[in-house]
């Protein structure tokens, strides 16, 4: 089961970097809208899956180091903003304190 899981995630992953490309691609003949934006998530979260893509994405990194540092820094920001969003919606862990509410006695 846990395999099958890993394999969804892994597709889903896929899936939503590839969208993201077409989007920015799309977006790029809009004067509003800065598709390279979208480009560049949609190869962070394929980088992620596919080596040869994260490959790639190294080789740009060490060509540009000032845009990867900013790249490092937004790669850092999404991680922090996805865990605080996952806390936010995670079950709250029960207490263990040992105290137990009394039962509401009847009259």
């Amino acid at each position: 089961m846990p395999g099958m899981v890993r394999q969804i995630r892994r597709l889903i992953t896929i899936i939503a970097g590839a969208l993201f490309i077409v989007a920015g691609v799309i977006s790029g003949f809009l004067p509003f809208i800065q598709g390279w934006i979208f480009i560049l998530i949609g190869l962070m979260l394929l980088a992620k899956e596919i080596p040869f893509v994260h490959h790639k994405l190294e080789r740009v990194k060490a060509r540009f180091p000032k845009q990867a540092d900013q790249l490092h820094r937004f790669e850092a920001y999404c991680a922090e903003q996805w865990r605080r969003l996952k806390s936010r919606f995670a079950p709250e862990p029960a207490a263990t304190t040992g105290a137990r509410k009394k039962p509401n006695s009847a009259p």
